[in-house]
C-alpha cells in the first residue's frame, strides 16, 4: 500500500521519510498568493520589486509546476525536502498567515480527494446524517493523509498527532499552524463545523503530542 500520510519522526534525518507531494505544493501556492500584489497595486509595483518577492519568483513557479505534476500522479517527496520548505516559510514575517493559507488549501484538497463527499452531499438530504458521515470521512482522511487522530469530548473536537514534519521544522511550533488550519478547513468542508482549532500542546515545545481543541466564536 502506498503511504499517503505525512508522518515523520521528531528527530533525525532519515532519507526514506516520505511526504505526499501536495503538502509542499500547498505551501508554495500559499507563498505565491501571499506575495501577489493586490489589484490596485499592479501598476505601482516595478518588475524588479516583483522579482524580489519570493512567491512571485520563477523558482517558486517552477516548484509549483513540479509539485503539481507529482501530486496529480499521487507521488511523494522526501521528508527532508518538505522540512526545508517549511523552514523557508518560517523565516518570513508573515509565516503564520502563509502556514494558515497552506493549511486551508490542504484541508480543501483532503475534502475533495476521492469524491466521496460530493456523493454524500448530493444523495443524503438530512443534515445530521451528512454530518455523521462527513465526520467519519474527516477522521479517515486526517489519519491516513496527515497522521492526525480526531476525536470528540462532548461537542468539542480534539485533534492530536505525536510525530509531524511541522513540529520538526520550527523550535517554537509555528509550522504546526499548517496542521490546525488543514484539519479545521477539512471539517468545515465536510461537516457543519464553524469554529477554530487552538493549539494547546506542541511536541516542538517539549510536550508529548501536538494537540488542538476546537473553540467557537463564544469561546466554548
Amino acid at each position: 500500500m502506498r503511504p499517503d500520510y505525512v508522518r515523520l519522526p521528531v528527530s533525525g534525518n532519515r532519507s526514506n521519510d516520505k511526504v505526499a507531494a501536495w503538502v509542499p505544493l500547498t505551501l508554495f501556492e500559499a507563498l505565491q498568493t501571499a506575495d501577489a500584489p493586490v489589484d490596485d497595486d499592479w501598476e505601482e509595483v516595478s518588475a524588479e520589486e516583483t522579482a524580489r518577492r519570493l512567491g512571485r519568483s520563477k523558482t517558486v513557479a517552477l516548484q509549483i509546476e513540479r509539485y503539481r505534476r507529482l501530486a496529480r500522479s499521487n507521488r511523494e517527496v522526501s521528508g527532508v525536502e518538505v522540512l526545508g520548505v517549511l523552514r523557508l516559510v518560517a523565516r518570513r514575517s508573515d509565516a503564520a498567515l502563509v502556514f494558515a493559507e497552506a493549511g486551508r488549501r490542504a484541508g480543501r484538497y483532503l475534502a475533495r480527494s476521492g469524491g466521496a463527499w460530493e456523493l454524500i452531499r448530493r444523495l443524503v438530504p438530512f443534515r445530521a446524517v451528512r454530518d455523521a458521515m462527513g465526520w467519519k470521512l474527516a477522521c479517515n482522511a486526517a489519519a491516513a493523509r496527515l497522521g492526525v487522530q480526531l476525536s470528540k469530548e462532548g461537542k468539542t473536537v480534539i485533534a492530536s498527532v505525536e510525530h509531524s514534519v511541522a513540529a520538526r521544522a520550527t523550535p517554537d511550533g509555528s509550522a504546526c499552524r499548517f496542521y490546525g488550519s488543514a484539519v479545521a478547513e477539512l471539517l468545515r468542508n465536510v461537516t457543519s463545523f464553524d469554529g477554530a482549532l487552538v493549539h494547546e500542546t506542541c511536541v516542538a515545545r517539549g510536550d508529548h503530542t501536538c494537540r488542538w481543541r476546537s473553540v467557537t466564536g463564544s469561546g466554548e
